[in-house]
């Protein structure tokens, strides 16, 4: 299995090999005051927002949430900005899974600088988009569709064949490893980080960081950024395996890390939902772990929202999230996208409170029917006793009556003796 990974991770960084040279120095011109604004929207300043957890069987806290939901595409949108300015490609390419946000920063991305970004996703069986891939067609991705048999293996070998024939046409193209888990990536992703965090927090890091992890890139990045901050990390996918938590081989430890893995398929929406904008499937999942496990004053870094892949309103619940003080966010509502799985949730409550009835009914019956059978064994018992104490008493009785007479007449006996 461990040689399997590391031939994985060997083979991904062989296959983002021309994009990694290609990263030397920077590619793409544009105008100086055009290019640091664009980078700037594509980059922005991380908001924290002050979030109360109220778990069910303790008391609140505060927790702090790092919100790159306010971009469209998320954390990655912010190091893929570098990938497009250093490469001369006129097309980038990136195979994933439907509900990933990677195929929505791209095109963010790819639309803001005029160049072609390719998403190469599974065929729906129903045909349709998924939401999270219209919305990347929506900003500007071009989007291609993999048939069935279209597992993820099967998309990323269909995406290399694509990289093949459009280089055969003499199209400058570059595909983008699964992940974005790669040097020249991270790299980029690490500079607008120190960027964009607020220089308190990089000169106090925080104690506890919160984040779900797939590929484990933006841990990784995290990791260098705040070397002494311990990291509660959320397994919502593929395994996280103990190097990319910090766990050196000879045991020895990079950056201090707990692993929690969540029990919800990855596709699902997650049971128990944050109360700010989150990506349902995969952000949201870490929620359940923070109400159970988490402490007044932690942090916790939300990648991104698929609020704008759903909706087009906001939420009353949602609406104090808006960091941008307008209230034209498109926040997706509670009621009309988490409604069936309140619905799920409540019925699996009452199927638990019928069980537990059922259960305390069961165990009274029980204690009942053992409380008596005790009692009639108590009874008998007593009742044993009180007889046998009654006919004891009568053959102490009879036993005593004849002493008596035996001592009389031996007392008889002896008189009689006495006598001349």
């Amino acid at each position: 299995m461990e040689e399997e990974r590391k031939t994985a991770r060997t083979t991904s960084e062989e296959s983002s090999t021309p994009l990694a040279s290609a990263n030397s120095k920077v590619k793409r011109q544009l105008p100086g005051s055009d290019a640091e604004a664009l980078i700037n929207e594509l980059s922005p300043l991380v908001p924290i927002t002050p979030v109360l957890c109220k778990p069910r069987h303790h008391q609140s806290f505060t927790v702090h949430v790092l919100r790159d939901d306010v971009m469209p595409g998320g954390t990655k949108q912010r190091a893929l900005t570098d990938m497009v300015l250093n490469s001369d490609a006129d097309e980038f390419v990136y195979a994933g899974p439907v509900f990933g946000f990677a195929q929505v920063a791209l095109g963010v991305v790819a639309h803001a600088f005029k160049v072609k970004g390719t998403a190469i996703v599974a065929q729906q069986p129903d045909g349709s988009l998924h939401p999270q891939t219209r919305l990347a067609k929506e900003y500007g991705a071009n989007i291609v569709e993999v048939p069935p048999p279209n597992h993820l293996k099967a998309v990323q070998a269909f995406a290399e064949k694509y990289v093949e024939d459009q280089r055969r046409k003499g199209v400058h193209i570059d595909i983008l490893p699964f992940g974005l888990h790669f040097g020249p990536f991270m790299d980029a992703m690490e500079r607008r980080l120190r960027a964009a965090i607020s220089s308190d927090l990089l000169e106090n890091p925080p104690k506890r960081l919160w984040l779900v992890a797939g590929s484990a890139t933006v841990l990784a990045v995290l990791a260098r950024i705040f070397p002494t901050t311990h990291f509660h990390v959320v397994q919502v996918g593929k395994t996280i395996w103990p190097d990319q938590i910090g766990i050196k081989e000879d045991g020895s430890k990079e950056f201090e890390a707990t692993l929690y893995v969540s029990d919800e398929y990855f596709r699902h929406i997650a049971r128990v939902q944050p109360p700010y904008p989150s990506v349902r499937t995969y952000d949201a999942k870490l929620w359940t772990f923070v109400e159970q496990h988490g402490k007044d004053g932690d942090y916790v870094w939300n990648v991104a929202s698929d609020h704008r892949a759903y909706g087009n309103t906001m939420s009353t619940e949602f609406a104090k999230y808006d960091v941008s003080g307008d209230g034209d966010i498109p926040f997706i509502s509670p009621k009309e996208f988490l409604h069936h799985h309140h619905q799920r949730q409540q019925r699996l409550r009452d199927h638990q409170e019928k069980q537990q009835l059922h259960l305390n009914e069961s165990s009274s019956v029980a204690t009942k029917t053992a409380v008596r059978d005790l009692r009639d064994v108590l009874i008998d018992r007593r009742q044993y006793k009180l007889q046998a104490h009654h006919h004891h008493g009568h053959e102490a009785e009879q036993h005593g009556d004849t002493g008596e007479m035996e001592r009389k007449r031996s007392k008889s006996s002896q008189q009689l003796q006495q006598q001349p």
